[in-house]
């Protein structure tokens, strides 16, 4: 095992700096590029921040002509987030013919096909867990085609098909083919009611056509004379099932239907292929019933990631919504309010640009804004401002209604959030980033009305902010410097041209920075190897002021580490112990923000308690533990990753129970109650150590650590060698 893992310091930590290195540049620390990774999220594609386009942007010789919808502009921008497989499709069954085949089904006695045809449907739009019935046609015995059987909530939770309640509710089914529906479903709803099981919803399916009106009229009739909810679905209902959600497939399968046949070859592509083996290794894990435990909010990031990498398959959207409304059940179920504001915002990414359905991203726009109303955060704010631009977008384009919109209520509910953040001078980071979003917000107002000389007066203050951020290392002039490249597609005044040098510069100058930083990095681990460890403190302190900006985050993390490893290795535990503290802050501001755990924060932590265990203090070497104890349940470990930070867990334990049999006398009556918390933390080693110490031989014997047969004092040999370990 390599001092990284171990906690000491030797010749190795360079090398395993090295190996750290290709494990600590997830998304996480992603820096903005202009071309997004195959399986970009909503918050890394949005910091390109497009403002909305004026509704006459385009046109013809005849005057204005119709825009190009949001996702044929989404696709042409980025065909990256997009599925890029080949499908080669033959002619299938047409609709005509398929609802002929409904309509005499009675004729060629094929009720039987019927039924199974509609249980299928059942399972993949109402819920999957259908028992078949034996029997008659109609039923049989059970009154009931079909019917419900319980299923954990730990597995109907997981389902992205319908409703977790189906896994615990008992609901019915009944199906005909009869002409005469009406008098079928009355008849088979008393049938049903008359067994006197708790159903708490019955469903039946006809193959004839049933108007809306007649169809709600008896709905709720028979529900009020039920006493519970009926739902009858006809003939247009299963016809766009079939042809609108991907279920032509099951129809002529089921049905048995010669003239129709699935003839489609689909050829991936290598982005597809790609996503498609992580959406099948995430399903496996998220059906994975031991996977999760302690980690729900995992869970649902890895759920909205599902859904993330199904959108870009050209799933149909049902699966979509679906896979989105299982990531936000689970992230209800944790009430962690930025994480649910992520899935929201997604889900009104994937509204606006994937699905084109209006009504939809505002119902998510508000939820977004509603997670936002007390966030402190200007990152987080920024995913409003970009939710706005679109709004606005689609409200100048007449997609959206202006008073449905309210745009300009939701600008004044942005710029007081925004307004906030910006006055609070103890965060001048994110106050300057404050400060952008709302020079941003004003150069949209000054573009859509026209005004030159107001749009002048932004560029000029977004000027005065590239000098302010010139020593602000955190501040993201990579964002900032996407921005002023999309605003160059309009903007040509003096002014800007201005701002443009600034930003370029700005640029330049942390490009070269971070490259120097990295090479004063790599000096300094030379250093080490060379047991130079004063002068490889000097190179790494010198990286780390380079490293110091928001796109270079990841480096920035394994200067920090390296610099512990100097400082270490000098003697220097008090500067070692800051230093990977530094980097373990970065690394879970990191998981803040993205939602996905980089390995360089369990990395850190574990390193934490080793400098912890070295300093000697023990509550801070419980909560080092505690804490890396939680990451590990977060991030995703290999199996020989899993053993090794097993390992390394029973060995901090082994020193921790060194520092307790270490105690002075005059310690032991504060640690007293101790032993359980232990329990709890599941150090069960160290516990017995201090059960020792606190004179619980007995216990340690009835409790089965300690073989019964053995005498006093070889308990006591073996714990005085354990003392004595170094």
């Amino acid at each position: 095992m390599c001092c990284w893992e171990r906690g000491n310091c030797g010749k190795g930590c360079a090398r395993s700096l090295q190996a750290l290195r290709r494990q600590v540049r997830p998304a996480a620390f992603a820096t903005n590029t202009r071309s997004p990774p195959s399986c970009t999220t909503a918050e890394e594609l949005d910091k390109e921040h497009l403002l909305p386009q004026a509704p006459n942007a385009v046109k013809s010789s005849e005057g204005q002509r119709e825009l190009p919808s949001p996702k044929e502009l989404m696709r042409a921008r980025h065909p990256d987030l997009f599925s890029d497989s080949e499908v080669e499709a033959s002619p299938v069954l047409t609709k005509a013919v398929f609802e002929y085949h409904l309509g005499t089904l009675t004729s060629r006695k094929q009720e039987y096909e019927f039924e199974h045809f509609c249980r299928k449907l059942a399972e993949r739009e109402v819920c999957p867990n259908l028992r078949v019935q034996t029997g008659p046609t109609g039923g049989g015995d059970s009154k009931v085609d079909s019917e419900t059987y319980p299923v954990a909530a730990e597995i109907s939770e997981r389902w992205w098909v319908g409703e977790p309640s189906g896994g615990s509710e008992r609901w019915a089914f009944a199906f005909s083919a009869k002409k005469a529906w009406k008098p079928k479903v009355r008849a088979d709803v008393a049938s049903i009611v008359s067994t006197g099981r708790d159903y708490k919803r019955i469903y039946f399916f006809t193959n004839q056509f049933v108007s809306d009106k007649d169809r709600a009229k008896l709905e709720d009739e028979l529900s009020t004379s039920a006493g519970l909810p009926i739902h009858i679905f006809d003939r247009s209902w299963i016809v766009a099932s079939v042809y609108e959600r991907g279920n032509l497939a099951v129809a002529i399968s089921a049905l048995d239907i010669d003239s129709g046949g699935v003839e489609t070859r689909r050829r991936l592509g290598p982005l597809d292929t790609s996503r498609l083996a992580e959406l099948n290794e995430l399903d496996l894990q998220i059906a994975d019933q031991t996977r999760y435990n302690g980690a729900r909010f995992q869970l649902a990031e890895d759920c909205l990631r599902g859904a993330i990498l199904a959108r870009g398959l050209d799933r149909p959207r049902v699966e979509v919504e679906g896979r989105f409304a299982q990531a936000e059940r689970l992230a209800k179920s944790i009430g962690i309010s930025q994480q649910m504001m992520r899935i929201a915002y997604n889900r009104a990414w994937t509204a606006h640009w994937w699905h084109e359905d209006y009504p939809a991203f505002l119902q998510f726009y508000s939820e977004v804004e509603g997670h936002l109303e007390q966030s402190t955060e200007a990152d987080d704010v920024e995913r409003l401002l970009n939710l706005w631009n679109l709004l606005i977008t689609a409200e100048s384009r007449a997609r959206i209604e202006k008073d449905i919109a309210q745009s300009v209520a939701r600008r004044e509910k942005l710029i007081n959030m925004l307004t906030a953040i910006a006055s609070d001078a103890s965060r001048p980071n994110n106050a300057l980033r404050a400060r952008t979003s709302i020079s941003l917000i004003h150069a949209t107002d000054a573009r859509r009305s026209g005004d030159r000389d107001a749009l002048d007066a932004v560029w000029t203050d977004l000027a005065k902010i590239m000098d302010e951020s010139s020593t602000m290392g955190q501040y993201p002039v990579g964002t900032l410097a996407n921005i002023v490249h999309e605003l160059g597609a309009f903007a040509d005044t003096a002014a800007f041209d201005a701002l443009c040098e600034k930003v370029i510069a700005a640029m330049r100058q942390r490009q070269s920075d971070g490259t120097a930083g990295i090479a004063y990095r790599d000096r300094g681990l030379q250093k080490l190897d060379h047991d130079r460890p004063y002068e490889a403190i000097r190179w790494i302190g010198r990286a780390e002021e380079l490293l110091v900006k928001e796109e270079y985050q990841g480096d920035l993390v394994l200067t920090l580490v390296a610099g512990s490893f100097a400082y270490e290795r000098a003697g220097l535990l008090w500067a070692a112990r800051n230093k990977i503290l530094v980097a373990a802050e970065r690394s879970l501001h990191a998981f803040a923000r993205s939602g996905e755990m980089p390995p360089s924060a369990l990395r850190s932590l574990q390193r934490l308690a080793w400098l912890e265990l070295q300093l000697g203090r023990l509550p801070q070497v419980l909560q080092a533990m505690s804490w890396a104890a939680f990451v590990s349940t977060q991030v995703k470990l290999s199996e020989s990753r899993k053993a090794s930070y097993a390992e390394e867990v029973q060995m901090q334990e082994g020193v921790l129970g060194i520092h307790f049999l270490n105690l002075p006398l005059a310690m032991q009556p504060f640690v007293e109650q101790l032993p359980d918390a232990l329990e709890r933390l599941g150090l069960t080693n160290a516990r017995v150590a201090l059960l020792f110490v606190l004179g619980h031989e007995k216990r340690i014997v009835t409790e089965g650590y300690f073989q019964p047969e053995k005498t006093a004092d070889e308990m006591q040999q073996f714990f005085e060698a354990w003392q004595d370990q170094p």
